[in-house]
């Protein structure tokens, strides 16, 4: 069952970060944006991500992937045991590792110039992957490629703007 938000301003609103932590029950994304406004939101499990929106550029090229570190922890996590990397599962833009894939659409949004990270893969816990696959024509689209099909749930937060997804381990 999608989980879906309208936008709290009519306008564009630039996403400042993004970071993935991993907790007890629970492995995180979370979105900051500039200012006091929240983009609309779907967060999904989907089985194909839709297109971007025409003439909006493909995502870049991820980098190569980076452990991820646990909350309330200062070093990253060991890299996983290769007996628990989860299959990968075929979509339009490529791989995402994992069984589940959650899409997460933002609109109307866009990169802010401080977004640096826009791949993270590894880890320990639920999230196998989280890739951004699109942005543009005021939209901002991310997959999670969760280890098994699990709960998840999403929260808006302010001060700052932020919006949570914490998938189930």
């Amino acid at each position: 069952m999608p989980i879906s938000a309208p936008a709290s301003s009519p306008g564009e609103v630039s996403l400042k970060d993004v970071r993935v932590g991993t907790g007890i029950q629970y492995d995180t994304i979370v979105f900051e944006f500039v200012g006091n406004a929240l983009p609309g939101y779907t967060v999904q499990f989907v089985e194909t991500v839709p297109p971007c929106p025409s003439g909006a550029p493909p995502p870049p090229t991820p980098a190569p992937p980076t452990p991820t570190v646990p909350r309330g922890r200062g070093t990253p996590t060991a890299p996983p045991d290769p007996t628990e990397i989860p299959t990968p599962t075929p979509t339009a833009f490529g791989v995402v590792a994992g069984k589940a894939i959650i899409s997460v659409y933002l609109s109307p949004a866009a990169n802010g110039d401080t977004v640096s990270r826009t791949d993270f893969r590894g880890g320990s816990g639920a999230l196998a992957q989280a890739t951004q696959v699109c942005e543009g024509g005021g939209v901002v689209t991310w997959v999670l490629g969760s280890k098994e099909k699990t709960s998840f749930r999403v929260n808006a937060l302010q001060n700052p703007t932020r919006l949570v997804i914490d998938v189930e381990r």
